[in-house]
């Protein structure tokens, strides 16, 4: 009857809760929630991209201008050298290296190139110029909304450029103050490009 009804509920409920296992001597501690420790395998892929940006950073800020300052000055003294003696091109530039040795053709190169004084000059009339076409006047013209919201400005003095730089360059030669002849760029460019290395490593 009832009490059977009773003892049978009983059972139904015994079933179908499961009771905990008893934990024994033998089993290991339960870790405290929350002090999961990630794999190490996948911690190590996880900041290989850190990593990476890190190195990226360093080259882009530090290594990469130190090469272009170092080689790029290089460079240019030894095509101004190659491109300006009469009987000098890359081959012969090569073969020269490989017959007296690159300290030899290391002194021909740095001893063409040595600044000259008319070339200082020619610089330094185009070193005004590029100054008093900064602070002349003309509409501002706007440029492109950058990512962090700059928006740069320029002054349209295009025209005004080239009437003074055509001007100031023919004033500084014979036909002018002469400080330089109409061939300075051909007869120095040598020198122009040594001054124009140590004015940019200066300046």
């Amino acid at each position: 009857g009832r009490a059977s009804m009773e003892a049978a509920a009983a059972a139904v409920r015994r079933r179908a809760v499961s009771p905990a296992r008893t934990r024994t001597a033998e089993d290991p501690p339960p870790k405290p929630a929350g002090d999961e420790k990630p794999d190490a395998k996948h911690a190590s892929a996880e900041s290989l991209p850190a990593q990476a940006s890190s190195f990226a950073d360093v080259f882009a800020q530090v290594i990469g201008p130190l090469l272009l300052m170092v080689t790029t000055p290089i460079f240019c003294l030894v095509a101004a050298y190659a491109t300006n003696e009469a009987s000098a091109t890359v081959s012969e530039v090569v073969a020269d290296a490989f017959e007296h040795g690159v300290l030899e053709l290391s002194k021909k190169i740095f001893f063409s190139t040595l600044p000259t004084l008319r070339a200082a000059v020619l610089l330094f009339v185009f070193n005004f110029l590029a100054l008093l076409v900064y602070h002349w006047p003309g509409v501002v013209k706007y440029g492109p909304l950058s990512e962090n919201g700059a928006r740069p400005d320029y002054v349209d003095n295009g025209i005004a450029h080239c009437v003074l730089c055509t001007f100031m360059f023919i004033g500084g030669s014979e036909l002018g103050l002469g400080w330089y002849r109409l061939d300075v760029l051909y007869e120095h460019f040598p020198g122009t490009i040594g001054c124009l290395n140590i004015f940019g490593l200066a300046f």
